[in-house]
């Protein structure tokens, strides 16, 4: 939080001390938000999976099909990305409590299936009416090192 957010966004000149403090409340209210989640979600399982919902929702889509497709565009894993932080948000929140209406169980295949499949649609379609920069993606496949050189 301190330097890739605070430092990084918020204020470039801070002093040493200032960080310090900033990465102590950054820690503290890391660990409030999990001492909430553990005393109202009462399963390991439960959490794991809310855990790798983030993951899977948000990330590994634009990862995954970014490193085989050039045409996808930094908009559209932008996009996909911030879906499936909403998303996962969104079921963590049904988790702890809130009464909001789902059409899956939380914590269950059909979630996950769900997640990546609007963040796929998300990603491709996005692409499709983003301009991209190939040589950009190309790029980032050769030094990825997953399809050899081009």
């Amino acid at each position: 939080m301190t330097v890739d957010v605070y430092q990084k966004y918020i204020d470039k000149n801070t002093s040493p001390k200032r960080s310090v403090t900033v990465a102590r409340i950054a820690t503290f209210l890391t660990a409030a938000i999990a001492l909430v989640m553990a005393l109202k979600i009462q399963s390991v399982l439960t959490i794991s999976w809310i855990a790798s919902d983030f993951l899977t929702s948000g990330a590994f889509v634009p990862l995954v099909v970014g490193f085989f497709w050039a045409r996808g565009t930094s908009k559209a894993a932008f996009v996909s990305m911030i879906f499936g932080l909403l998303f996962s948000t969104y079921n963590l929140t049904v988790a702890l409590g809130a009464d909001l209406p789902v059409a899956w169980e939380i914590a269950s295949a059909k979630q996950a299936i769900i997640g990546i499949s609007i963040s796929f649609i998300l990603y491709v379609g996005i692409s499709l009416v983003t301009t991209t920069d190939t040589e950009k993606s190309l790029k980032f496949i050769r030094k990825a090192n997953i399809l050899g050189k081009y």
